[in-house]
Parts: C-alpha cells; sequence; structure tokens
C-alpha cells in the first residue's frame, strides 16, 4: 500500500473527507508505526500490556458513551438520535467485550485510573459534547469514528498473515 493514500481503504464519502483523510494520513502512519500497534499487530503484546490497554479504552469508553448520549439528546431529529443511542449501545457492547478478555486474564479491575492522556481526551469530548453546541460535538467524535476503523482495517492483513502462520489459531488480540 502506497503510504498517504486512501486507496486500500472505505472510499471517502466525497472531496472534502478525501481531504481530510489526505491531510490526516501521515498521522495514521504513525499511529501505525508505534511499538504498540506493531506488537499487536504480531501478537507479541504482553498480557499486561493488553490488559492496561484494555483498561485504559474501558476507561475512555466509559466517557464516550456519555458523550454520545449527550449528542442523541441534542439532536435535531429522532433519527439522528438514534444514530447516537445506537453508537452508545455497540459502545457498551465493546466494554463489555473488554470485560470478558479482562476476566479471562483474571484482571479484577476493569477500569484503571486513566492516563493523563486518556483524561485529556475524556475531558475534550464531556466539553465538548456536553457543554458545546452540537456542531462542536459531533466535530470532536469524528476522529473517534474514524481512527479506530482505520486502524482496525490496517491491521487486518497483518491479523490474517498470523493466522496464515497459526493454522487453526485465532490471533491471540483478534478482539
Amino acid at each position: 500500500r502506497p503510504k498517504h493514500t486512501r486507496e486500500a481503504y472505505l472510499p471517502a464519502a466525497g472531496s472534502l473527507t478525501q481531504q481530510l483523510w489526505d491531510d490526516a494520513a501521515e498521522f495514521f502512519d504513525n499511529i501505525m508505526s508505534t511499538p504498540f500497534i506493531n506488537n499487536m499487530a504480531n501478537g507479541t503484546i504482553t498480557p499486561e500490556e493488553y490488559a492496561y490497554y484494555l483498561k485504559q479504552d474501558n476507561a475512555y469508553l466509559a466517557t464516550y458513551i456519555k458523550s454520545l448520549r449527550a449528542l442523541a439528546a441534542k439532536s435535531p431529529n429522532s433519527d439522528i438520535a438514534e444514530f447516537w443511542e445506537h453508537s452508545a449501545q455497540v459502545s457498551e457492547a465493546e466494554v463489555d467485550s473488554h470485560n470478558k478478555e479482562l476476566d479471562a486474564q483474571q484482571v479484577a479491575d476493569k477500569e484503571d485510573d486513566p492516563s493523563p492522556a486518556c483524561l485529556a481526551y475524556r475531558n475534550f469530548l464531556a466539553d465538548s459534547t456536553i457543554n458545546q453546541s452540537y456542531a462542536v460535538g459531533c466535530g470532536a467524535m469524528l476522529p473517534c469514528f474514524w481512527s479506530y476503523p482505520e486502524v482496525a482495517f490496517r491491521l487486518q492483513p497483518a491479523k490474517e498473515a498470523w493466522e496464515a502462520d497459526h493454522p487453526g489459531q485465532e490471533h491471540p488480540f483478534a478482539e
């Protein structure tokens, strides 16, 4: 895949979306080159590191879910409110999935104190969606809707390669 293009992933909805993706391409390439993502991709992240990630994500998701519901409450119509509420329910299912993974690792605490970066982002989301206008809240949520699926799409080939090298086994971090 050539760097800084979106050719292999979900197509942009239009020229503005394409421009935003083009402008963010280097940012996403930097995310994908972090040791955490590389170790997740090749299956070598330690169980402790993975548990920490899941607990931090749970801490983040607690605010994310509240923020989604805040946008549902501010939505201009019931169809859009339903979208935000459905997104909150999907995120609650993600927390449940994380907790099952943590239970399998026999981790008692399902949420850590948020790291400084997690706390700052949580505060930003909460302020943007609860205290600011609907448009500001939607803009604050956009990176969440774009970055997580983008990382998952980019990890898919590594997951498939790992599973091809380990017949009959699921990638250890397939969630």
